[in-house]
């Protein structure tokens, strides 16, 4: 009960940021971290807090309304766009698979990011 008054008192992305740096200090292995997220805004707004990840997969963005398809599995607004070029203006690797046995495919040759 205690914890669930903190947590609520907090930004869930200072919470994310909290658990992520927690986690690396007990992995001395980045690739041991994942960490999930609903929105390239959500991803726009952990780099701005700090925390710059290697590589993104982006790997079920689904239909919604004003977004585009750019795979079967992904489907990205302008806004999103948007997200992910900061994103890749900061060195990250953005790709694009929705199991792990797919076929990889880099954004940036599907989209201009």
């Amino acid at each position: 009960m205690y914890i669930e008054r903190i947590i609520k008192r907090f930004n869930p992305i200072f919470l994310l940021m909290v658990f992520v740096k927690a986690g690396r200090k007990k992995n001395t292995k980045a690739s041991n971290i994942i960490v999930l997220i609903k929105s390239p805004a959500i991803l726009r707004q952990l780099i701005e807090a700090g925390y710059i990840p290697d590589r993104v997969n982006i790997g079920g963005l689904h239909y919604g309304e004003n977004r585009k398809k750019i795979l079967p599995y992904v489907f990205l607004s302008e806004e999103d766009i948007a997200d992910l070029k900061i994103c890749r203006e900061k060195g990250i690797s953005i790709y694009c698979q929705d199991v792990p046995n797919a076929k990889i495919h880099q954004l940036n040759e599907l989209v201009d990011i």
